[in-house]
């Protein structure tokens, strides 16, 4: 059968569009760009009407009033197909895309935003991504407006790997883990020491799970990975460095070997406080390291937001960042599994899981978390989208996390099960994002 020819959109807007409801528009239309074409409302199959427009004279209608209540979103969601918008769709969007909800008070000691504070946590919208729901049915309005249906969006699986310091990966730094682990257990000592000692004996190897071997298991699956090393802990900088982890570095290179996995920045601890001339400089040490092999691709420490600090590095391409998560919920804590634009060359591609979530706060079983994250996965796969989940090496010991230790391989197999595109972080990020980029350009050119 013969590909349709994209449908002919156009945007009649009387008024000016403030930036952040242009955006939005690109973003919810950009998903769907291989099926659209932007065109001049004269011309066009689809008008959409926004900010004045009579919406007489459009197919589909946007109002331009305040009402922006998750109430009036969610009660549209649920009238069915037929139901006129009654809010603002634009604003809503761009208001949790650009972290409206997320004040200075409702974030923790540790600059976190807690989850208790989300309105999509207090009206129960936190395990699917609502603003991806929210668009989707905008896109079915469109489309059945052109006698059309919408087309299935693909959805991707990306797995992350956080190394917090190149500390934890010397021989015996397990030690400093295991004061948890004998206080809870007491009859893992035996077993640990066995884990030790093999440890001591091999001069390449790690008190944890070798990032190799998971590298090359994950690649045997057909799951590229993105890993984030800290390079530097915030103050003593000579004390805790990655180069003096040798064993360490060598698996970090082993893994880029075949070009599967990707390796990015975890910022120290101190970064939100000491700037972004700090941030670059701990992004060109890595790159020193890896032989200029780091991606460009970042996550805070404790999934905190760090906007306001200027992320911008000397690159030719985007940094995409994964940090605005949860420090003790899973959900998707800005409405979405789409990257999103958050600073002049930064694209947010947030996680929604992480295994600590599950085990710490939650205290979940490793099933119960499973049933959680397939969850996720369900939703995005009707949405589109991207999961990201997080996960810790020494989460992954069977001697330091019994009963945890299959997490991270099972719902790598599972998001393969389900379909998903499996791809690390930052080509995912980037290749959702450039359409939105295009048809932001293409709006601007219109209401220029």
């Amino acid at each position: 059968m013969p590909a349709l020819n994209p449908i002919r959109v156009g945007v009649r807007c009387r008024e000016v569009l403030g930036d952040g409801e242009l955006y939005a528009l690109a973003w919810i239309l950009g998903r769907a760009s291989s099926s659209l074409e932007l065109t001049a409302p004269e011309r066009a199959e689809v008008v959409i009407a926004l900010s004045g427009a009579e919406p007489d004279s459009a197919d589909v209608a946007i109002p331009s009033n305040d009402a922006r209540s998750l109430d009036a979103a969610m009660e549209w969601l649920a009238a069915g197909d037929g139901a006129p918008l009654t809010f603002n769709l634009l604003g809503l969007v761009s208001h949790f895309l650009s972290g409206g909800d997320e004040g200075a008070d409702a974030l923790d000691h540790h600059g976190r935003f807690e989850f208790e504070a989300s309105r999509l946590y207090q009206k129960g919208l936190l395990d699917a991504p609502f603003l991806d729901q929210l668009a989707a049915r905008f896109l079915d309005k469109v489309f059945k407006a052109a006698k059309r249906e919408a087309p299935s969006l693909p959805w991707y699986f990306c797995a992350t790997l956080d190394l917090d310091s190149a500390g934890m990966f010397r021989n015996g730094g397990a030690v400093r883990s295991a004061r948890r682990l004998f206080r809870e257990r007491p009859t893992a000592v035996v077993p640990f020491i066995e884990t030790a000692i093999k440890s001591l004996l091999n001069p390449n190897g790690d008190p944890y799970l070798s990032v190799r071997s998971l590298g090359e298991m994950m690649e045997g699956l057909g799951v590229p990975m993105t890993i984030f090393v800290q390079v530097v802990r915030e103050v003593r900088l000579d004390s805790y460095d990655l180069r003096k982890s040798r064993s360490l570095i060598h698996q970090l290179e082993a893994v880029l070997e075949n070009g599967v996995h990707e390796i990015g920045l975890h910022s120290s601890y101190a970064t939100r406080d000491r700037g972004g001339d700090f941030f670059r400089s701990q992004f060109k040490r890595l790159q020193r390291i890896l032989g200029g092999r780091a991606a460009i691709v970042h996550r805070a420490h404790y999934l905190r937001t760090m906007e306001q600090l200027d992320y911008v590095l000397p690159a030719s391409e985007p940094l995409v960042d994964s940090s605005l998560g949860f420090g003790a919920r899973e959900g998707f804590r800005r409405g979405t599994a789409f990257p999103f634009r958050i600073g002049p060359k930064l694209i947010e591609l947030s996680p929604a899981a992480m295994d600590t979530q599950f085990r710490y706060f939650r205290k979940m079983t490793q099933e119960e978390a499973f049933d959680q994250v397939r969850g996720q996965m369900e939703a995005v796969a009707e949405t589109g989208g991207a999961l990201v989940t997080v996960h810790h090496p020494n989460e992954m010991d069977p001697v330091l996390s019994p009963g945890w230790d299959e997490l991270f391989v099972d719902l790598a197999r599972e998001a393969r099960r389900l379909g998903a595109r499996c791809q690390s972080l930052a080509p995912t990020g980037r290749e959702l994002h450039s359409p939105v980029e295009r048809l932001e350009s293409s709006l601007r050119e219109q209401f220029a």
